[in-house]
């Protein structure tokens, strides 16, 4: 399995400051497209 760009910490100060999914995937660096939205629900579910 691929490690992931960002930390648990970034992940939940991205999480605090963000409104939706599209926001906290900017604020991790991301795109916002198709396969980011995917790999963030997948660390989700």
């Amino acid at each position: 399995m691929r490690q992931h760009r960002f930390t648990k910490e970034k992940l939940q100060e991205s999480l605090a400051k963000s409104r939706s999914l599209g926001q906290l995937l900017v604020h991790l660096g991301l795109k916002p497209v198709g396969g980011n939205y995917a790999q963030i629900k997948k660390i989700f579910s």
